[in-house]
This record gives structure tokens, C-alpha cells and sequence, in this order.
């Protein structure tokens, strides 16, 4: 997408469920972010090396490559961006992993 004037910023969104990228993507479009959806771990770690999201939302229960491992390759990379791990069904131990790993 090109870059726009009036964005607030590019936001990219990670998760396997196509209807949960869409719902989230129209939000924060609606607020005013640019945003760029992946289907997968793998799509986002290509892509974010050659930008600079404002933020990462990215789900924990993938089935290529979970969520946890891709922050920690995030980190590992030293993105600098903000990630917010999100999840249809999470617990408190996945939480506190999250946390741990830089989210």
C-alpha cells in the first residue's frame, strides 16, 4: 500500500483466520492506521524486515508456526515494534510466556 499523509501508521495484523484478520483490519482502519494483514508467521518475518509497523497484532495459535515463536524471532531480530499477542482461547501461562518474550 502506498504511503499515505493522513495514516496514523502501518499496523500489521497476523492470524490464520481469515474473518479475525478482516474484523481487526477494518477497526484500525477505521481509526485511521494503514494495515497489512498475514495469513502466517513466515509472511510477516519476510516482510517486517524492510519496514516499520507502528504496532504487531499477532495471534499465538497458528498452525505453521506459533505466534510465540515468531515473537521471539521478532525479538531475536530486534524489532523495535510494540506486539500484542491475541488469542480466541488463551490462559494465564501463555500470557505470562508472552510477556516474557517481549510482547
Amino acid at each position: 500500500m502506498p504511503w499515505n499523509a493522513s495514516s496514523r501508521g502501518e499496523i500489521f495484523v497476523v492470524d490464520d483466520d481469515a474473518a479475525t484478520r478482516e474484523m481487526l483490519s477494518r477497526a484500525l482502519k477505521t481509526a485511521g492506521y494503514d494495515v497489512i494483514c498475514f495469513a502466517d508467521g513466515a509472511a510477516l518475518l519476510a516482510v517486517v524486515r524492510s519496514r516499520a509497523p507502528v504496532c504487531i497484532f499477532l495471534d499465538v495459535q497458528m498452525p505453521e508456526r506459533a505466534g510465540l515463536d515468531v515473537l521471539k524471532k521478532l525479538r531475536e531480530e530486534n524489532c523495535p515494534a510494540p506486539v500484542f499477542v491475541t488469542s480466541a482461547n488463551g490462559d494465564i501461562a501463555t500470557a505470562v510466556d508472552a510477556v516474557r518474550s517481549g510482547a
